[in-house]
Formats: structure tokens, C-alpha cells, sequence
């Protein structure tokens, strides 16, 4: 979270408003059944006036030792194995999964 606010505000170079807090979901390995498990609460992301709600999240390919920057907020440091979306909670395992789903079928239905 702070990891987000700093780096934009940096980037912005002069003090700007705040927008809009999001909500994003970090998300940790858990060793007894080799995934990534989301937090069960979310955190409360701060960002910019001008700027969009992204999230993060660990892609297919992310190892045990993965950690999502800024706890789930923010968009993914470049070369990293992970996945970024725009929206408020958008990288909750709900959401993933609502968009999943769909497209198995369709691939199933294809096959």
C-alpha cells in the first residue's frame, strides 16, 4: 500500500489529492495445499486524484516465495510473475473465479 502512494507520488513530482480509496486483496502460500490463498480481509489501497484503482495478484507461474508488492495494491513491478487488474477488489478469488469459469466452458464447449 505505502509501496503504491510513494511511487506515484513521485511520479507526480508536486502534492496532488488523494482519490478514492479501493479495496485489493493480498494473497500468501499455503503450503498444505500448494496455492496461493487470498486474505480473508482486504486492504484499503490509497491512490492519487488522477489516477486508476489496480490491483494485483500472483499469475500461474508465481513460486512459494512470491510476495504481491504493496499487499495486493498497486500495479506489478515489471518482470515479476504477476498479474494486475483495474477496479475496486478486482483480484478477490470471487472475481477471478466469475471470470475463469466462463471460459472454461467456452473452451470446453470449443474442444
Amino acid at each position: 500500500k505505502q509501496w503504491y502512494q510513494r511511487r506515484v507520488a513521485i511520479t507526480a513530482g508536486v502534492p496532488q489529492a488523494a482519490g478514492k480509496s479501493f479495496m485489493c486483496y493480498n494473497f500468501a502460500y499455503d503450503a498444505a495445499t500448494k496455492v496461493f490463498a487470498q486474505a480473508v480481509n482486504a486492504t484499503t489501497c490509497q491512490r492519487l486524484e488522477a489516477t486508476e484503482a489496480i490491483c494485483n495478484s500472483p499469475d500461474k507461474t508465481a513460486v512459494a516465495k512470491y510476495e504481491s508488492p504493496g499487499a495486493g495494491c498497486g500495479p506489478c513491478v515489471a518482470n515479476t510473475t504477476c498479474v494486475s487488474c483495474k477496479g475496486d477488489g478486482c483480484n478477490s478469488a470471487t472475481t477471478i473465479t466469475a471470470f475463469l469459469l466462463p471460459l472454461v466452458a467456452l473452451i470446453y464447449t470449443l474442444v
